[in-house]
């Protein structure tokens, strides 16, 4: 399954967890194309701010170690170069994911690539463990580190990880896993581009309308942005993904806080809004699905 694929395995180390606030201090990429490493780039990255002494304590990476240090914008056509036409790996795909895509927006260039998260692949593989941190499968299949989190060491460690899972894993079982956790990052057509553009990355509520400005999805998030996408792009078989892909509007509301309080006024408000029906005109048609708010079923996720 890997020699048939091009993948870029992508780690970043940050200065904290939220993409549209945070920075990427340091970037480590190894491409991998017909199952052999082609090429591997690594580099410390100036964030234009101060590094927290949390990270710090994490990574061991200083203030004095990034000054000096390029930009994001200085590298980003080398980074882009590395990152086409592959698929993008990592480890909770997610976050370094949206610190990519957040650095190239900073620069008014859009970043898109298919995902594969090495998280939802282990839980896939080996769903009789509870811990699939990268810590977790160094320790259970004597993965070798040199340095835990820093961004080459760790990228190593996946692929590290995707060879040994595909050598002792059926061969069968193994690729149906690859397929079921890969993940279109393309945006519906039905979103106009420009809305999904305009999403911001706050705390708040989002509201999901389908073309007769019915509501059909409420929820919120600390990042409004990470949060929608995710439900548009998401190719798990949940209920909210059944319903926000046949979005064609979305209505945001960021907060300051409160962000359960908030959204269950707002469903409650669209639910008034929404006209009254019978039984059968309830009852999706054939295909089709019901309208469902979700707010009393919200809860928070960190990011990593």
């Amino acid at each position: 399954m890997l020699d048939t694929l091009q993948l870029a395995i992508v780690d970043v180390e940050t200065t904290g967890g939220r993409a549209g606030e945070d920075r990427i201090i340091e970037l480590g990429i190894k491409r991998v194309d017909g199952g052999r490493v082609v090429d591997t780039f690594s580099t410390l990255i100036d964030p234009e701010r101060p590094i927290p002494p949390w990270i710090t304590q994490l990574t061991g990476i200083a203030d004095e170690d990034v000054a000096g240090a390029p930009t994001f914008g200085a590298i980003h056509q080398q980074v882009r170069a590395l990152l086409d036409a592959c698929v993008f790996v990592a480890h909770n795909a997610r976050f370094d994911y949206g610190f990519i895509r957040h650095e190239f927006e900073r620069l008014s260039h859009e970043f898109q690539a298919d995902c594969l998260c090495t998280v939802r692949l282990s839980r896939r593989l080996y769903p009789r463990h509870r811990k699939h941190d990268l810590s977790s499968l160094i320790d259970r299949f004597g993965l070798a580190c040199a340095n835990r989190h820093r961004a080459l060491d760790d990228a190593e460690v996946v692929w590290s990880f995707l060879q040994h899972a595909q050598a002792t894993i059926d061969a069968g079982r193994f690729a149906d896993a690859m397929r079921s956790v890969l993940v279109s990052m393309t945006a519906p057509a039905a979103v106009p581009p420009q809305i999904l553009r305009e999403l911001p990355s706050a705390p708040g509520v989002y509201v999901l309308y389908d073309g007769d400005h019915v509501p059909l999805y409420v929820g919120s998030g600390l990042d409004i942005r990470e949060r929608v996408l995710a439900h548009l792009r998401d190719d798990r078989r949940s209920g909210a993904r059944r319903f926000c892909r046949q979005a064609v509007h979305i209505d945001t509301h960021p907060t300051h806080g409160r962000t359960r309080r908030a959204a269950a006024g707002i469903g409650a408000h669209q639910t008034a809004r929404a006209p009254r029906q019978s039984a059968a005109e309830r009852a999706p048609a054939a295909g089709g699905a019901a309208v469902r708010f979700s707010a009393r079923r919200l809860r928070h996720r960190p990011h990593r």
